[in-house]
């Protein structure tokens, strides 16, 4: 399971490049000498740590799927007792020698999450994200109605995880102009820095590049100072600040004050495009990507977008962001940047034998009334299923065919990433035939789906505690 191998891996790593040290120092003039002994010791104990980690490991899985089939209870029930099986049978590892070592916290989390069927903490009972408390939000970002001086970022993760962050690239841009740029590498929290491969191919940072920087809570620090009292611009802000978010809570460490922009909100008040990711924005408005998934090719692209949607609108940003409400951020609340909607909304329903009952007393949220089809497989194999239930909570209406009344397609993780590419599924070439008829449809990737649809699941639950505090007495 992953524990073992992603565990083995690591070890086989250290004992691989132990051995190489080994073999080095045998090829020096004076044979290594202590430097040697010390090398093959390390590989003899990274071998033994492996092995006790691994027979823990086995221990620990099956003591979780064992709880897991035992009890039939919601998601993060089943996370928090998988979680506290592992703990009680594997935190501690002793190897043959006698030696102990701890299985890291977040390790324990993760294998949790992965054995109740989620690695979305938050959304689907990780445990590590805070639902959004009443607060108040920033009446605007600009209350002197300019100079507009911006803090643009976009951040990369090393896993699926969205608290795994390995780097950031920030903009700083006064009225459309850029006066201070910078990339910066740093590790993840520790118990979430494994790196996947498919994170890798996106960005191309690895293991290797970050071995001796700093953590992200030894960084965060250096990055607000150079944000300042800027607002903050990026695109699909639900994914960057839940980035923040999950790993300072991973990090146990306070979350930041800051108060955002989302350009992917704001570009769906301005264009009409088939989708609103980072790339499409950036070609309709004549922006160069050539480079995405760099982090500061992003952040720029970011901050470029949000000037050439008031230059497209006629106007100036604050009257580009009179319809969306500005998101906020606060050690312990936050709510996310969306267009500005007004009460409860009635009407719609879904159809099908296995599709959940639309809740039609949902509060009004981005997908509310809106009939969604899914294609292709949702990332970190969250079932369609459960998507469609969590569509059904928010008020949506979840289909299974596309139609003349789909609003949305969400595309699988594998299909979004190029939307020009041949090769799509049924349902998106049908799609594109609508669209080229004059419907409109908008299609949106696994990965924008997700970070959105935790967003929305947790503003629903801000909204009931407001409604009850509203009623009490």
């Amino acid at each position: 399971m992953l524990g073992r191998k992603k565990g083995r891996r690591v070890a086989e790593a250290v004992i691989r490049d132990a051995g190489e040290e080994e073999a080095r120092l045998s090829d020096s003039p004076d044979g290594g000498g202590d430097f040697k002994v010390e090398a093959a010791a390390a590989a003899e104990e990274a071998r033994r740590v492996v092995a006790a980690a691994e027979a823990a490991a086995g221990r620990a899985e099956g003591a979780a799927e064992e709880a897991l089939l035992a009890e039939r209870r919601e998601p993060e029930d089943l996370t928090d007792r998988a979680f506290r099986r592992i703990t009680e049978e594997a935190v501690i590892v002793e190897t043959p020698d006698g030696a102990k070592a701890e299985i890291p916290e977040g390790t324990r989390r993760r294998l949790a999450e992965e054995l109740a069927g989620s690695r979305i903490s938050g959304l689907l009972g990780g445990g590590r994200t805070k639902k959004p408390v009443s607060g108040n939000r920033p009446a605007s970002a600009f209350p002197d109605g300019g100079p507009y001086r911006i803090a643009a970022l976009d951040f990369e993760t090393a896993n699926g995880y969205r608290g795994s962050p390995c780097a950031i690239g920030i903009v700083l841009s006064d009225n459309g102009k850029v006066i201070h740029k910078e990339r910066r590498l740093f590790r993840p929290p520790e118990g979430v820095d494994e790196f996947d491969e498919f994170n890798i191919d996106l960005h191309g940072i690895t293991p290797f590049m970050v071995k001796h920087k700093p953590r992200y809570g030894e960084v965060l620090p250096d990055i607000l100072e150079v944000i300042g009292s800027r607002p903050v611009v990026s695109h699909n802000a639900a994914f960057d600040m839940g980035v923040i978010r999950d790993a300072c809570d991973t990090s146990g460490i306070s979350r930041p004050s800051l108060t955002y922009i989302c350009t992917l909100v704001l570009s769906r008040t301005v264009l009409d495009l088939p989708s609103y990711t980072l790339p499409i924005v950036a070609a309709e408005l004549g922006i160069p990507l050539e480079d995405h998934h760099e982090p500061l090719t992003d952040a720029e692209a970011a901050a470029r977008i949000l000037f050439l949607l008031a230059e497209r609108s006629g106007t100036d940003i604050n009257t580009l962001l009179k319809p969306v409400r500005l998101g906020y951020m606060r050690p312990d609340e936050w709510s996310g940047c969306k267009k500005k909607r007004y009460g409860r909304r009635r009407g719609g329903g879904g159809s099908g034998p296995e599709i959940p009952e639309t809740n039609l007393q949902a509060y009004d949220n981005f997908f509310y009334g809106k009939n969604i089809v899914l294609t292709g497989k949702l990332p970190y194999d969250i079932t369609r299923q459960v998507a469609w239930e969590k569509i059904a909570l928010l008020g949506g209406n979840p289909n299974k065919n596309i139609t003349r009344k789909t609003d949305l397609l969400v595309i699988g993780e594998w299909n979004a990433w190029n939307l020009s590419a041949d090769g799509y599924s049924l349902k998106y070439k049908k799609a594109e035939a609508l669209r080229a008829d004059g419907i409109k449809i908008e299609t949106l990737s696994g990965l924008d789906f997700l970070a959105l649809l935790e967003d929305e699941v947790a503003e629903a639950e801000r909204m009931e505690v407001k409604a009850g505090e509203a009623v009490s007495p």
